[in-house]
């Protein structure tokens, strides 16, 4: 467990122990919370970033996927490579588009 953040929340009078847990994905920030009592330091709840909700932790894959913050360097060139190849698909779909377009204006009508 690697210490990321301690703070306070006055609305609930509870302080937070954020901290990078072995439930955390990818080299990002921990996302893992303890919380306790800001009146008697009693523990109040945990949160984990995956494992302890089918919801978080699926939005927790999802967001660590999407900004390619899982899987190392392999994943980051993928995650490249597939816009590499998204944005050639488009531009050569509007290149052929627009071959066939001209091709048509420049028929004479019969």
């Amino acid at each position: 467990m690697r210490e990321e953040l301690l703070f306070y929340d006055p609305d609930t009078a509870v302080f937070g122990y954020q901290v990078r847990s072995d439930r955390d994905l990818g080299s990002g920030i921990g996302a893992s919370v303890v919380y306790f009592d800001a009146n008697n330091g009693s523990f109040v709840t945990l949160s984990l970033a995956t494992g302890q909700y089918v919801g978080k932790t699926i939005n927790t894959w999802l967001m660590q996927l999407h900004t390619a913050r899982w899987g190392g360097l392999p994943y980051k060139l993928l995650v490249c490579a597939t816009g590499v190849a998204v944005a050639t698909v488009s531009l050569s779909g509007v290149y052929i588009w627009r071959q066939k377009r001209r091709a048509l204006g420049l028929r004479k009508p019969s």
